[in-house]
């Protein structure tokens, strides 16, 4: 899947999405160089961290590097766009030749409701044409443009050079979900974001002066002094000028007073728990490979040629509806880490799936960090003679909240959609 946002200067397409460190700032930058774009990775960051941004809470991911092929200009009509390309990039689709092409105008706003923007003719009629090569090549353009601008894009002007009716749809979206469903991608649901929590120094420090304070004002012993066990950090005392280090000669020690509501609070905030690691999470898709047109399986598994891919339906989890066989050159299936944790992952063969002949690529304890894929391609057999059954295991480490996660796929010699 391609993905174009569309401005009035032209198509400018999300040719990559890259997670980055949480501690950093996303960046939008031109064609993967190392050339930002200062405004608009400025509003990125804020459409992206929450709590302002949409993009974390969905992804689980605060910060991104994003690559777009020519530049995009301030105003906040590139969201839609940007969030499409960030829901095909979570299923492994983004920049894939599957056939299916993007262009999207329009503001997500915070409940992901799709507001209208300005100038949608105008770029359907700049943009439209530009994407016809895309077209023409088997590619199925889809124009999502708000609810809001449906009017004004039905009043564009149609370019003669722009893509055919039946390979294009102007499909109005009213929020990111319908926006979504209508290119074949999934949402996730929101997520409500875990707490980034850090301990200033400055604040401990003053805590631990706080409770010096007390305890000279009382005359302990402090060597020997642990009323509450506060955690003071390491750190080098430095004398002040003119100030002495002496003290008088402390009073009998007395029992230590029981500690004061505020500090036996601070003592609760600082024991409590760390917010709960998140759940793994995977997303898998599945994709027939066939010839184009006037070529053959041979070309496409010797590399000479790319495979045509089109997605298989994933009525119910575990299971991929069945493909047919006439043309069939191969399956791939792409595993997306869709978590906030990197995963280590493995694909067992099951059954009598281990007669069908697999690529030697197949993941053993492959790492996979957040927001990125691992592929495997499978060669499908020339001579079958009955259907056959492609049973898989997945498990990571850590392990899926239902362990281990078992895939079924069918090829129907008679039959089959995909």
């Amino acid at each position: 899947m391609r993905v174009f946002v569309a401005t009035t200067e032209g198509p400018s397409e999300v040719l990559r999405i890259t997670p980055e460190a949480p501690e950093v700032r996303s960046v939008v930058c031109l064609n993967r160089t190392t050339a930002t774009l200062p405004a608009l990775s400025t509003a990125y960051q804020n459409f992206a961290r929450a709590p302002s941004g949409v993009i974390e809470p969905l992804f689980g991911h605060p910060t991104y590097r994003v690559d777009v092929s020519a530049r995009i200009d301030d105003g906040a009509s590139w969201q839609l766009g940007v969030l499409i390309a960030h829901a095909a990039a979570a299923a492994g689709r983004l920049g894939s030749d599957d056939g299916a092409v993007v262009l999207a105008t329009g503001q997500v706003l915070s409940d992901l409701t799709v507001d209208a923007v300005d100038h949608v003719a105008d770029k359907l009629a700049i943009c439209l044409p530009r994407l016809a090569g895309l077209a023409a090549s088997g590619g199925r353009v889809t124009a999502l443009v708000p609810t809001g601008n449906r009017d004004e894009a039905a009043r564009a002007g149609a370019p003669a050079d722009q893509p055919r009716p039946d390979t294009l749809t102007v499909a109005p979206v009213a929020d990111a979900r319908h926006a979504c469903s209508a290119v074949g991608l999934v949402l996730p649901a929101p997520r409500r974001a875990g707490r980034r929590r850090s301990t200033p120094a400055l604040a401990l420090g003053a805590t631990a002066a706080g409770v010096l304070m007390l305890a000279v004002a009382a005359g302990l012993d402090l060597p020997s002094w642990r009323p509450w066990a506060v955690a003071i950090p390491s750190e080098t005392v430095t004398p002040v000028a003119g100030a002495s280090l002496d003290r008088p000669e402390a009073a009998p020690a007395e029992p230590a007073p029981s500690a004061p509501a505020e500090i036996a609070a601070d003592r609760a905030a600082e024991t409590a728990p760390a917010p709960r690691t998140p759940d793994p999470a995977l997303l898998v898709t599945l994709s027939a490979l066939r010839a184009p047109a006037g070529h053959v399986c041979a070309e496409v598994i010797m590399g000479q040629i790319a495979a045509l891919a089109t997605d298989i339906a994933h009525p119910e989890p575990g299971r991929f509806a069945a493909s047919a066989a006439d043309g069939l050159c191969g399956l791939r299936y792409v595993f997306r880490n869709a978590g906030a944790v990197e995963l280590r992952l493995s694909v067992a063969v099951d059954g009598a799936s281990r007669a069908l002949r697999f690529d030697r690529d197949r993941p053993e304890g492959v790492s996979v960090p957040p927001g990125e894929a691992v592929t495997w391609t499978i060669t499908h057999p020339r001579r079958a003679r009955s259907d056959l059954a492609y049973r898989i295991r997945v498990t990571t480490e850590p392990a899926l909240p239902d362990p281990p996660l078992e895939l079924r796929h069918r090829v129907a010699l008679k039959g089959g959609s995909q």
